[in-house]
């Protein structure tokens, strides 16, 4: 941003770029999870997520009773 310049041509720029960017961002999100959505309706990945979702929580539990003492 440049005070020698107009504001409302920089503004317009930074609009642009964010909305530009903002896309590029969320189309690999969607890409992403167009990935993981096969990965995760196969009985493998399934499995692995049941088992790495319980993991998490046992972690969490262990945490719990860390924190108690």
């Amino acid at each position: 941003v440049d005070p020698a310049r107009g504001a409302m041509p920089q503004l317009v720029l930074l609009v642009f770029s964010y909305a530009g960017l903002v896309m590029i961002i969320h189309s690999g999100y969607a890409w992403a999870a167009q990935s993981v959505r096969k990965f995760l309706s196969s009985a493998g990945g399934r499995r692995w997520f049941q088992r790495s979702s319980g993991l998490v929580f046992i972690g969490f539990g262990l945490a719990l009773v860390r924190a108690g003492r």
